[in-house]
């Protein structure tokens, strides 16, 4: 999080509580909500 306060363009971290190494397969629902935002923000 230290390197994000010193990059200008960096966002906040998702941090996912109970998720671990593969969002995409056991959270999907979730990670794509994440994804998609992040995307329409960078259109």
């Amino acid at each position: 999080m230290a390197l994000a306060a010193v990059l200008p363009a960096a966002e906040p971290v998702e941090v996912l509580d109970g998720v671990a190494h593969t969002p995409p397969v056991t959270h999907a629902a979730l990670f794509s909500a994440l994804l998609q935002r992040f995307l329409k923000a960078h259109r």
